[in-house]
């Protein structure tokens, strides 16, 4: 009889996280209020980031590290006439909707660019069902209210300026009887 004095197991990698129990790193999880897993980094909105890492001075200078990349990547998206899905867009980080308790992000890891500021890409808009709170921030075509009250704000705005009746000619616009 042989026996085997080699093994293939190895154990799970070990990941360092501020998230604790929300870590979405893969591996045993270890709480460490210095270091930011990059799961965590690449799927968390900032502002959550920021919650956990509170008064942590390395692990906020991670988390504005990567708020950074995020907004050069959305100016160089918008620059070309795309805008990003507004569950990854940095500009809609303070809605209701991106909070953990209603946040789609994290639930895929790759969003494609939408026409439209403001809108949710198919694949966010096709997962909205498990997220059910999250239909009452937007409209049925995928757009959110905040940026489209933005949008008509605008239009007003542009509109107040065409109202003023200035005709140079007396006349004109009148019927003849």
């Amino acid at each position: 009889m042989s026996t085997a004095s080699h093994t293939d197991f190895k154990p799970p990698p070990i990941v360092y996280c501020i998230a604790l129990g929300y870590c979405l790193g893969i591996g045993r999880k270890v709480h460490h209020p210095d270091k930011v897993c990059i799961a965590c980094l690449k799927r968390y909105d900032c502002r959550q980031l920021r919650t956990w890492a509170y008064t942590n001075a390395s692990a906020l200078a991670l988390v504005e590290e990567e708020y950074a990349i995020r907004q050069n990547r959305k100016q160089n998206t918008e620059n070309c006439g795309h805008y990003l899905c507004c569950f990854e867009d940095p500009d809609f980080e303070h809605c209701r909707w991106r909070y953990r308790d209603l946040n789609l992000r994290g639930t895929r890891l790759n969003c494609k660019t939408v026409r439209r500021k403001g809108k949710a890409c198919k694949k966010c808009w096709n997962r909205r069902d498990r997220k059910l709170k999250v239909l009452q921030y937007f409209t049925p075509t995928a757009l959110c209210h905040e940026e489209l009250e933005r949008s008509l704000t605008v239009l007003e705005d542009v509109g107040d300026g065409e109202e003023e009746d200035d005709d140079d000619v007396e006349g004109y616009n009148t019927t003849l009887a």
